[in-house]
C-alpha cells in the first residue's frame, strides 16, 4: 500500500468534487490502493480553510456543510502525530509547511501531494519527496498501464 501525505488544498478540492488529479487521489484512497495521512495539526488547517469565503459559496448551494467536510476529512486521512519527529528543523521556506514532512517521516510515507511551491521546491527530503497531484496520478498510470479515475 502506497502511504501519501495529501496538503490541505488537494484534500479540499478533491472533496468539494472538482474534476482532475486531487479528486483521482481521494477516489485511489477509497479504492483501497493508497492510505491517506494528516496529523491534528493539518487536521486543524484543514477546519480553517473550510471557513474560508471560496468555499462558503458551496454551502449556500446545499451541496457541502463544515461539518460535512469534516466527517469526511476523519474518514479518509489516517491521523498520526509527528511529536518531536524533525522538531526543530527547518526544511521549507515556510516553517508552517515542515508538518507535511514531519507527517510523511512519522507514518513511513515517502510522497507528499502538494500544490505549494515552497513544499514542492524540496524536491527530495531524507527519503520523501513533494509532487504534484498530476505528477502523482501520472506515476500511478505508467506503473499501472491504465488510467485512473
Amino acid at each position: 500500500m502506497i502511504k501519501v501525505v495529501p496538503d490541505t488544498n488537494i484534500m479540499l478540492s478533491g472533496m468539494l468534487g472538482f474534476p482532475g488529479y486531487p479528486r483521482k487521489i481521494l477516489n485511489l484512497s477509497l479504492a483501497k490502493k493508497i492510505v491517506l495521512y494528516g496529523s491534528e495539526e493539518t487536521f486543524a488547517e484543514f477546519k480553517e480553510k473550510i471557513l474560508v469565503k471560496r468555499v462558503q459559496k458551496y454551502w449556500k448551494k446545499q451541496i457541502y456543510t463544515p461539518e460535512k467536510l469534516v466527517l469526511d476529512y476523519r474518514s479518509l486521512i489516517k491521523i498520526v502525530e509527528p511529536y518531536e519527529v524533525l522538531e526543530g528543523v527547518s526544511i521549507t521556506r515556510d516553517k508552517d509547511d515542515d508538518i507535511w514532512f514531519r507527517v510523511a517521516k512519522a507514518c513511513g510515507a515517502q510522497i507528499i501531494i502538494s500544490g505549494d511551491k515552497d513544499v514542492l521546491d524540496i524536491k527530495n527530503y531524507d527519503g520523501i519527496r513533494a509532487v504534484t497531484g498530476k505528477r502523482f496520478i501520472d506515476s500511478l498510470e505508467k506503473l499501472n498501464l491504465g488510467k485512473i479515475y
